[in-house]
């Protein structure tokens, strides 16, 4: 079975529910989550404060509903720019909302609040819907049809009271919350931030459910529609056959279409990590440092170290001698690696480096920074002298031994026995 390579995986939300709680704290979703909670402040204005208040409000739900709209259209990440949902659908939602609180506060009042539970409940199961196809629609007549609620309803399954229930209780949450802090300046601030995060995670949740469901209710992301009208590269075409025969339990059939591939050409970086985590599988520890040395080459030609990193560390520990080809790649590798503050990956790439390639001029400059590295990072003084006298022994460069000799004459001298 073969699958349409324009048409990704969907996890279901409930794989990684963390996803939902982390959204609000990236990118434009956060900053707005901080503007919003700042002009908190703002409402304390007299007059002006209540008008302030509804705005905050009204953007809040706006930008909610532009999340629920691009999760929709399997967009992950939080949208930036332009809130282009209408009005109308922030006034409509708002509008039953205010409904849905009447109703109930009036049974509760008139008949009694035991009674005023069953339109309570009610609204809750009806709300998931009708803030959907306002999304997805803009149409109140349609989102406040039963026929709608129905549909969405059997199409989703299980998934859907539970949106409902979550709605409900973010909303007790934060009645809640604003009760317990009191009604300090502060506590506005606090209950303001926790609604908008709870908002946009609960928007966001309800977009990711009708995009993991979207086949089931007719329509199709704009993900989806925009991959099908690019041009595939036969490097996305590598790499969704392979995918898909370790779907169908062929991994090494995956791992021998991606072998040829990389034996042939350049194979994008998507495939060398599939190629990797297949050899770590069912790989040999010889072709697995083979491929690591020539990806290791091609991600430091491309000038990308850090990602080499991981490459390298993965490789010294099946064998401590590995090396890159090039003789320069070594300390550039090693340097990175101590900006990062991994200092024993630095040393370990240094003195392999150093091993692997004997009869380079430049070994004596790498063991000079490799003692460094141990001497004053790591605390090995004995370690990095030794390095360094060995390098003198044998170091014929002028310049570089007057380094060597000043390097040596700056470790802590010998305890000399007692």
């Amino acid at each position: 079975m073969t699958r349409d390579p324009t048409d990704p995986r969907i996890e279901p939300f409930w794989r990684d529910p963390l996803r939902f709680v982390r959204y609000p704290f990236q990118g434009e979703a956060l900053i707005l989550l901080i503007a919003l909670s700042a002009a908190r402040i703002l409402t304390e204005l007299p007059v002006l404060g209540g008008i302030i208040g509804l705005l905050l409000l009204a953007i809040a739900y706006k930008y909610a509903f532009t999340i629920l709209r691009e999760t929709a259209n399997g967009r992950l990440e939080p949208p930036g720019g332009a809130l282009d949902v209408p009005d109308t659908v922030i006034l409509g939602f708002l509008a039953v909302m205010l409904l849905a609180i009447g109703v109930t506060s009036i049974t509760a009042v008139l008949v009694s609040p035991q009674t005023a539970l069953w339109p309570l409940v009610g609204f809750t199961l009806v709300m998931p819907a009708i803030a959907i196809t306002l999304a997805m629609d803009d149409n109140l007549a349609t989102a406040l049809n039963p026929m709608t609620w129905i549909g969405l309803w059997s199409r989703i399954g299980l998934t859907y009271p539970l949106l409902g229930i979550l709605l409900f209780g973010f909303h007790a949450a934060d009645l809640w919350l604003a009760a317990a802090l009191g009604g300090s300046l502060a506590a506005e601030i606090v209950s303001q931030a926790f609604f908008a995060w709870g908002l946009f995670a609960l928007f966001h949740l309800m977009g990711y459910v009708l995009y993991q469901h979207h086949e089931a209710l007719g329509f199709e992301p704009q993900r989806h529609v925009h991959a099908r009208m690019r041009p595939e590269s036969r490097d996305q075409r590598l790499l969704a056959e392979a995918e898909a025969e370790i779907a169908d339990g062929r991994p090494l059939d995956a791992l021998a279409r991606l072998r040829a591939e990389d034996r042939e050409r350049a194979i994008d970086h998507p495939a060398h990590e599939l190629l990797r985590r297949l050899l770590r599988e069912h790989g040999r520890a010889d072709e697995r440092l083979d491929h690591g040395r020539r990806w290791l080459h091609r991600l430091l030609t491309e000038g990308q170290a850090r990602r080499a990193l991981g490459l390298a560390r993965e490789c010294l520990d099946l064998d401590a001698d590995f090396a890159a080809s090039l003789p320069e790649h070594g300390p550039l590798l090693a340097s990175q690696a101590e900006a990062l503050g991994q200092f024993r990956l630095a040393t370990d790439i240094l003195a392999a480096h150093r091993r692997c390639h004997r009869r380079e001029p430049e070994r004596h400059r790498w063991a000079l920074l490799e003692a460094g590295i141990r001497s004053q990072r790591l605390g090995q003084d004995a370690e990095a002298r030794n390095l360094l006298q060995q390098s003198l022994t044998e170091c014929e460069d002028g310049p570089l031994r007057g380094e060597i000799e000043a390097a040596l004459a700056s470790l802590p001298p010998t305890a000399t026995p007692g």
